[in-house]
């Protein structure tokens, strides 16, 4: 889950118009450094999810989304897996004579540097990814589609089960074939790294088989 602060600048002005239907918000999304953060996908989702919309930052870290007047949106930062909600935000229903003038909703957003992939599954004891692992691996092909600069790396670890050498090969074919995935998707190979932990870098207990469970995952790591 990212860290995020999100600051709304709503304003509406009066004039002898007729009443919009819409608000036009200009989000802004920067890092903790300040910087424009490229690629980043934000959703708006109204409280009875009759109404989404979302935008995608450019280069400058900005995009512009028009907003029904008279919901409440909960905010959205996609991320690798499920959206996660932040925050809300309403926009007034106008009457006769009013309509909206500049919105501002600025983002910023303390970036991860490292996550799990919770939801990517393999065949016991080798490397073939079963196919429950397509959404994730899709979200996470999505992310460098968007983020065009960004180069990871993939770590593959497992349990303690077995012989070390067998579970270090293990962990670097099972990196191997989520780059692979992604490979085959059309990103760019100088873009992804692998790594094999084996059973060196335990999260949880391996004396249980909860424990052993989460220490047999694929990490990535932004570079």
């Amino acid at each position: 889950m990212k860290n995020v602060l999100i600051i709304l600048i709503l304003a509406i002005s009066i004039f002898n118009l007729q009443a919009e239907d819409t608000a036009r918000v200009k989000v802004i999304v920067n890092n903790e450094l300040g910087k424009p953060v490229i690629g980043e996908q934000i959703f708006f989702e109204d409280e009875l999810e009759s109404y989404i919309a979302k935008g995608v930052t450019n280069e400058e870290g900005i995009f512009y989304v028009d907003l029904l007047g008279g919901l409440t949106y909960n905010i959205k930062v996609k991320t690798v897996g499920e959206a996660e909600m932040y925050n809300t935000m309403k926009i007034p229903l106008l009457e006769e004579g009013q309509k909206y003038s500049e919105n501002l909703l600025t983002i910023t957003i303390y970036e991860e540097k490292a996550f799990t992939l919770d939801n990517v599954y393999f065949d016991s004891g080798n490397s073939n990814l079963k196919t429950e692992s397509d959404k994730e691996l899709n979200e996470l092909f999505e992310y460098l589609s968007l983020k065009k600069d960004v180069r990871i790396q993939i770590s593959g670890h497992t349990d303690n089960v077995g012989d070390e050498d067998a579970n270090f090969i293990l962990s670097e074919n099972r990196s191997k074939s989520v780059q692979n995935y992604l490979l085959n998707k059309g990103i760019d190979k100088n873009r992804i790294e692998i790594k094999a932990f084996g059973e060196t870098s335990p999260i949880y207990d391996n004396t249980s088989a909860a424990g052993r469970a989460k220490n047999r995952r694929i990490e990535v790591m932004i570079l």
